[in-house]
């Protein structure tokens, strides 16, 4: 090989690395330090504002509405039935003692996810980082929301709008959370700081709630990543452990392609999934009015 050979590639062998190094320092500085600008709070929901109903809720609203006024029906025949047959038989019909008054308990009741507790957004999707296949796991605890569960009528039952701060997703390596505030997400900017979830329709709600039982729902609405909005749904279940405390977890699959979010060619790593699943793990408190 001749020395100007050698000289030429030796060059080229230098750009290139100039090149990359000079695409991690970029990343590094425009993917500032992944603190937030502030408390992440969602907007509140207020339990005595009775919601509008989905055309599926409302539909099922009006089909146990029938069911209830059929049954009311049935029993009405039933009761006089016997006071015809306690008439003819000449029983004398008890007389009715008042129980005393009791308070009635409260049928919407306020659960709020906090930031910074026992709840945690994260996505996971796969990459072939350096020839081997790994998973990439980002995780957040900066999440909040409220939820308004009706014990009366479970179907007027709501969710709010679910935000995450998106710039303190942490992954195992640094660089590629400063790659997601710099040029995935772009979280470093002020605009696209939080990721947001507004429902629109909640299915699979049951007749009634016990504590301790898990529900299988699923929640229709609008994902907002770096300022686009698209439709989006989350499966998953939700328990009340107790009368304080509301537990969930819900799990969406989504191209990141559709929302404009590009995953950027750097070295070293190769074969994205195109998709990526997202999930809220949450635990949410009782708010007492």
């Amino acid at each position: 090989m001749s020395n100007a050979l050698r000289t030429a590639i030796l060059i080229a062998v230098a750009a290139l690395a100039g090149s990359v190094v000079g695409i991690f320092v970029f990343i590094e500085i425009t993917g500032g330090s992944g603190t937030p600008s502030g408390e992440t709070v969602a907007p509140t929901l207020d339990p005595n504002a009775i919601p509008t109903l989905s055309a599926s809720q409302s539909f099922a609203l009006a089909t146990r509405a029938t069911e209830l006024e059929e049954t009311v029906t049935e029993q009405a025949a039933a009761v006089a039935a016997l006071e015809t047959a306690a008439t003819a038989a000449a029983i004398p019909t008890a007389t009715a003692t008042a129980l005393p008054a009791t308070e009635a308990p409260q049928n919407r009741v306020l659960y709020r996810i906090a930031a910074g507790g026992a709840s945690e957004a994260r996505f996971f999707l796969q990459e072939d980082l350096r020839g081997v296949r790994t998973d990439v796991i980002g995780r957040t605890d900066q999440v909040a929301g409220d939820v308004v569960i009706d014990f009366t009528d479970p179907a007027l039952s709501q969710v709010g709008v679910i935000r995450t701060n998106a710039r303190t997703l942490a992954t195992d390596q640094s660089q590629r959370n400063s790659a997601l505030r710099s040029r995935i997400l772009r979280s470093a900017q002020d605009e696209y700081e939080y990721i947001e979830f507004a429902p629109s329709a909640l299915n699979g709600l049951p007749e009634s709630i016990a504590i301790g039982t898990a529900y299988l729902l699923e929640i229709e609405g609008l994902l907002t990543i770096v300022g686009q909005a698209l439709p989006a749904v989350f499966r998953g279940e939700a328990t009340l452990d107790s009368e304080a405390t509301l537990r969930g977890e819900f799990t969406a699959r989504l191209r990141y392609a559709d929302w404009g979010i590009v995953i950027p060619d750097l070295p070293f790593i190769a074969n994205v999934d195109e998709e990526v699943e997202l999930t809220l793990s949450f635990v949410a408190e009782r708010v007492e009015e």
